[in-house]
């Protein structure tokens, strides 16, 4: 496809600032200087001194000979989660909602970014009541700054551009033209006739790892907290199974410090996983409820040894807790060491609770067949608790 370049690569500067000698500095003008005369190409950034850069959020154009093109793997509407996990510079996530339009060869998408050097912290969004251990107490849900609650502070993002879809090989093809410039690739596969698989292939920037699927189901689809509490105690949605749940997980003593890759190494490289939603129970109230929760007592990950302190003697296992607003596909995904509640917070919990926001995957039948989404656990400065980062992109399904 041609391309008509009206502005050049912009990047949004977030923890180095590249530097240039002044004879790098002249070499840069003759360089632009022969551009303009001959109209033939663009000055090109250095690429080390961007190595953790993403592109920027500013409006910026590339002209696209557009065409249209066939919708990739037949599929209008995509959720996929991609970043940054390496062990080079900060990390960053996102999760990205995107609609392809066929006859114009264009594609939309919202972005919700957070990354380990700004610290979002957690919102609280609603509240259920909770009984574990013959204690009662209502407690708060809580979400990663940015998704359901705190948009003013973690604002979305807004991208558009053209794409190419090459029916006989699957290769998506993206120009990222207003919001960013930038371009990736991805793998399309139809492992089943109602839903679409994405999977990274590159990108002009630094993402590492992408993973999604796609469906012709309207975003105004989704299923309320109610709907997935009977539907998984039916077996209608069973174990998001390790055999085909994937994650890949980084975390660091600062947002800033060499992430260590705790899941999930190499270049799109994926963890196993799992999600067991038949184990979830329903909260007395509200009515219609907006959670889930369990306390999972066999876990062997936080026993009372293994938490820094015991302020709630005797307990072992994890508190997970699932909510949503019951208005969209978005939910909040929560859990935290039953050890580390006091006696007056127990069964809630008020510090690092390992935030992640869930998007549903909604298949062509109106079906819930997978969740994906981010963990963001970066706590602001002042919030008790360990200040370290950790985040997760999460894809559970049981889709083959």
């Amino acid at each position: 496809m041609k391309k008509l370049i009206l502005k050049s690569y912009a990047y949004r500067k977030v923890d180095i600032q590249p530097r240039r000698s002044s004879s790098s500095v002249f070499s840069l003008v003759v360089m632009c200087l022969t551009v303009v005369v001959l109209s033939l190409s663009s000055c090109e950034q250095d690429k080390e001194s961007h190595r953790d850069l993403i592109p920027s959020d500013v409006s910026g154009k590339v002209a696209e000979i557009a065409s249209a093109q066939p919708l990739p793997g037949g599929k209008a509407r995509f959720t996929w989660v991609n970043g940054n996990f390496d062990t080079n510079g900060y990390t960053w996530e996102r999760i990205v909602n995107l609609e392809f339009n066929a006859s114009a060869g264009t594609v939309n998408a919202t972005l919700y970014n957070w990354q380990s050097d700004v610290k979002f912290g957690k919102t609280a969004f609603n509240s259920h009541r909770c009984t574990f251990d013959g204690v009662t107490k209502t407690c708060p849900t809580w979400s990663p700054t940015g998704w359901i609650v705190g948009g003013s502070v973690n604002p979305y993002r807004s991208w558009s551009g053209t794409y190419v879809y090459d029916v006989a090989t699957g290769r998506l093809d993206i120009s990222w033209t207003t919001g960013a410039i930038a371009t990736e690739s991805w793998t399309i596969t139809n492992p089943t006739p109602t839903i679409a698989r994405a999977s990274l292939i590159t990108s002009s920037y630094t993402l590492t790892h992408g993973r999604g699927y796609g469906s012709n189901a309207s975003w105004s689809t989704y299923k309320n907290m109610g709907e997935i509490y009977t539907f998984a105690q039916a077996l209608t949605i069973p174990t998001f199974k390790s055999t085909t749940s994937k994650r890949v997980a980084a975390s660091g003593a600062t947002g800033t410090a060499t992430p260590v890759i705790t899941a999930g190494t190499g270049f799109n490289g994926w963890a196993k996983t799992s999600l067991n939603l038949q184990s979830f129970t329903s909260p007395s109230s509200p009515t219609p409820t907006n959670s889930l929760h369990v306390w999972d007592m066999g876990s062997t990950a936080c026993t009372p040894s293994a938490c820094s302190s015991t302020p709630h003697p005797g307990a072992t296992g994890i508190i997970y807790h699932l909510s949503s607003n019951n208005d969209s596909r978005q939910l909040a995904y929560t859990n935290n060491c039953a050890c580390l509640s006091t006696a007056s917070e127990f069964p809630c919990y008020p510090r690092n609770l390992h935030p992640s926001a869930l998007m549903q995957i909604i298949d062509d039948n109106g079906d819930l067949v997978a969740l994906v989404g981010i963990e963001a656990q970066n706590p602001v400065t002042g919030d008790s608790g360990n200040p370290a980062y950790q985040f997760h992109l999460w894809d559970f399904n049981n889709i083959p």
